[in-house]
């Protein structure tokens, strides 16, 4: 195993053997493999190579799947679209080629705040931006109630 007390360490690091302490203690505590550790033959950088046991690994797979749709249903019901957002929503069902400037003038709000709330329904998965800002059209991905 690599011994670090030896090794310079550049002045922002966070501290001599921190890291790989917590690396280490967080491995052991899911029953993974030690870390391994490989250096070049100058000792000037090393990688870590983080093992996880099989069991652990199917048990999150698994998880991430029901996790996935979970956190979506979850956060559509904690927290609701605000009514300028389904008010975006409607307008590009409506029509899926209208333009940030146009929900702004519909709706009398900024071009900025558009692009905020626009940007909010991305990160929900529930539009997307498909093709060029001047040729593209907005996709609803999911079905309006």
């Amino acid at each position: 195993m690599l011994q670090l007390k030896d090794t310079p360490l550049p002045s922002k690091s966070e501290g001599r053997g921190t890291g790989i302490r917590k690396i280490r203690n967080q491995m052991q505590l899911n029953n993974s493999p030690e870390p391994n550790f490989i250096t070049d033959d100058d000792n000037v950088f090393f990688m870590t190579e983080l093992l996880i046991h099989s069991e652990f690994e199917a048990v999150t797979e698994r998880a991430t799947v029901s996790d996935t749709v979970n956190d979506t249903v979850s956060t559509l019901e904690s927290n609701p679209l605000k009514p300028i957002q389904n008010t975006l929503l409607e307008l590009i069902q409506q029509n899926p080629r209208i333009t940030i400037e146009q929900m702004a003038n519909r709706t009398e709000k900024s071009v900025s705040t558009m692009k905020r709330h626009l940007k909010q329904l991305q990160e929900r998965n529930l539009i997307r931006r498909e093709g060029s800002d001047k040729a593209g059209y907005w996709k609803l991905l999911k079905e309006l109630i």
